[in-house]
């Protein structure tokens, strides 16, 4: 369950990522990464989420190992490497790494099980007959089915993590500047009184000093 909820959680990161860095883009194009329901102004042109997809599918196959069900995981190895091959015939590269990246990862740190299922090499075969697939995606693949983890989660995790000390390091910017600025307007509101107390007084002081020359005092 725990592994179910991380990849859902780096599912979530890819949104973050992808919506903050169009967030300026004049396109009405939607991001093919933008997928999470808290980012709904990213997703509303959306017909389909890469990231949301792989999440699916991961908690399929943890599902099916636990299972011990072989013919079932090669079923999702098959739409797997269908998927892949859609983003590569529409040229999204990006999307099909990452894409990738989640399942392939969840595949590495099921490797001796699936290697007991017969499985192992199950994704990496069923992306021998995609046209055109990059050579890190194969990489990746060949690599998940001998427990090696794609470096692709944790670079969007940390990049994740940089965006929001960056954002909380601007509010706390924003709120020191806030706060200067009230003290400072509280200071000058001070001085004015102190000003105006002064002058009062030395208004005061002339008044009475020109009704005692009158006088004759």
């Amino acid at each position: 369950m725990k592994k179910i909820l991380s990849f859902a959680a780096v599912a979530a990161a890819m949104c973050f990522t992808a919506c903050t860095g169009n967030k300026t883009s004049n396109t009405t194009e939607p991001d093919s990464l933008c997928c999470d329901s808290a980012a709904k102004e990213c997703c509303e042109q959306k017909a389909e989420c890469p990231a949301e997809e792989a999440n699916t599918i991961v908690a399929t196959l943890s599902e099916l190992v636990e299972k011990g069900d072989a013919e079932g995981i090669k079923a999702i190895a098959a739409q797997f490497s269908e998927k892949i091959a859609a983003f590569i015939a529409r040229g999204d590269e990006e999307a099909a790494t990452k894409y990738a990246a989640i399942i392939n990862n969840f595949v590495a740190e099921n490797c001796d099980k699936l290697k007991n299922l017969g499985v192992a090499t199950a994704f990496s075969d069923a992306l021998a007959n995609v046209q055109g697939l990059p050579a890190g995606i194969t990489d990746m693949v060949t690599n998940a089915a001998n427990g090696v983890k794609s470096d692709m989660l944790s670079n969007i995790l940390n990049t994740v993590a940089g965006a929001k000390d960056a954002a909380q390091g601007a509010a706390a910017d924003a709120q020191d500047a806030a706060a200067a600025a009230v003290d400072a307007a509280a200071q000058k509101v001070e001085e004015g009184k102190d000003a105006a107390k002064e002058a009062a007084g030395q208004a005061v002081d002339n008044a009475a000093a020109a009704a005692k020359e009158k006088l004759g005092l």
